[in-house]
């Protein structure tokens, strides 16, 4: 699966920026049977490895721009800059978690 994963990430980021990606990451999947944030209230947890996962394909680029390609969303992409301030939306929330 992993192996087929990055294939799809990689030629996806090809197709869309028109170059190989310098960078690929897979983060494995997982879910909680048992307790969510209970752990450290001394709870009981039960975290299961499932048959799914993520890939990033990703490439350092010269200019401060962020470019996101969700291939699960239509390969829609979006980006943001590292040297501005994240924007608040119409209805005033952030959009990022803010802590």
């Amino acid at each position: 699966m992993t192996q087929a994963l990055n294939q799809t990430a990689t030629q996806g980021f090809r197709a869309a920026f028109a170059y190989s990606p310098t960078h690929l990451v897979q983060a494995p999947g997982r879910v909680n049977l048992i307790g969510e944030h209970t752990d450290y209230n001394d709870g009981f947890v039960l975290p299961c490895a499932i048959n799914f996962g993520t890939v990033i394909a990703a490439s350092l680029r010269p200019d401060p721009v962020v470019r996101v390609l969700a291939a699960d969303y239509q390969n829609e992409i979006d980006e943001f800059r590292l040297d501005q301030p994240i924007l608040a939306l119409a209805d005033g929330r952030t959009m990022c978690v803010v802590w």
